[in-house]
């Protein structure tokens, strides 16, 4: 019976931690934009993105940057490389380890990663 018992109780504390895993984050909730698309970049060959000044405060605290609104979109597929066409996308921090050297012979932006896209 204790055995039994035990069985449960390991069963509901390992769905618990399962379903805590794929609920969004309180950060996550907050990073969906409507952004505008600024073209493509000279320097790293991704497109640039303009967050909205109302935005400022949200996009800074999620990307630890201060004072951008123009970004670098990784992950945001080339598709999208229309001067002001308007998307809805979910963003975070770009991690340091997918950062690549750009050449230098344009303006540096700091990076955002794009999740996901909407039009």
């Amino acid at each position: 019976m204790k055995n039994h018992l035990y069985n449960i109780l390991m069963t509901l504390i390992l769905l618990a931690s399962y379903s805590s895993c794929n609920e969004e984050s309180p950060n996550e909730v907050n990073n969906i934009f409507q952004i505008t698309v600024a073209g493509e970049g000279d320097d790293c060959g991704l497109l640039l993105i303009d967050f909205d000044q109302s935005d400022k405060l949200r996009i800074e605290e999620i990307t630890q940057t201060s004072g951008w609104l123009r970004f670098f979109a990784l992950n945001l597929n080339k598709e999208y490389n229309q001067v002001g066409k308007e998307l809805k996308i979910k963003v975070r921090k770009t991690k340091n380890e997918e950062l690549y050297a750009c050449t230098t012979l344009g303006p540096a932006y700091p990076w955002v990663t794009v999740l996901s896209v909407e039009e």
